[in-house]
């Protein structure tokens, strides 16, 4: 069984990059509920992978699950809001299966966490895609939240970082410009 998980399981309070072995402290409904579907996996079997992934992003700009869709949509319209103070780890779809892929080829088990190489704030990925769409942009930040947030995936095993975040943006727009 592979189990998809999330980062959204930690709270963003600790100052540290966030490992397997880190203790989750879920802040939101949604990271209580993938907390609990992890914890009842755990109980329920040996044979079991989760996988935690970070923010994940695609050249589908259709999707409104993909995090880029609304950074693109707002860059295009020259005018972008910013709502958190976060560093935070990306990972593209692209990735996110050859991780999969490399899961089940080498029938691993227990926790991981993937992502792509690097860390971003919000910020610094909106002026890096205008920058890589030649757009000027006003940058707003509006009901900003009151502390900064960390939740930055790292891995102490082997299926981790197939690319970095920026390349990987880069080649995003790149196909979403042909």
């Amino acid at each position: 069984m592979i189990h998809i998980s999330t980062h959204s399981i930690f709270d963003g309070n600790i100052k540290n990059d966030l490992y397997e072995n880190t203790e989750p402290n879920p802040f939101s409904f949604y990271g209580y509920t993938k907390y609990l579907g992890e914890k009842n996996i755990i109980f329920n079997t040996d044979n079991f992978t989760i996988l935690r992934f970070p923010y994940i992003y695609s050249n589908n700009f259709k999707n409104p699950r993909n995090i880029l869709t609304k950074i693109f949509s707002d860059i295009n319209n020259g005018n972008v809001n910013i709502f958190k103070k976060e560093r935070s780890s990306l990972i593209s779809v692209k990735s996110a299966v050859k991780t999969i892929d490399d899961i089940i080829l080498n029938n691993a088990k227990g926790i991981y966490h993937a992502s792509d190489i690097g860390t971003f704030d919000w910020l610094e990925l909106i002026k890096f895609i205008s920058k890589i769409l030649k757009k000027k942009i006003k940058i707003n930040f509006k009901n900003i939240e009151k502390h900064k947030k960390y939740t930055v995936l790292k891995s102490y095993n082997c299926f981790y970082g197939y690319n970095s975040w920026k390349n990987g943006v880069r080649e995003t727009f790149k196909i979403k410009q042909l």
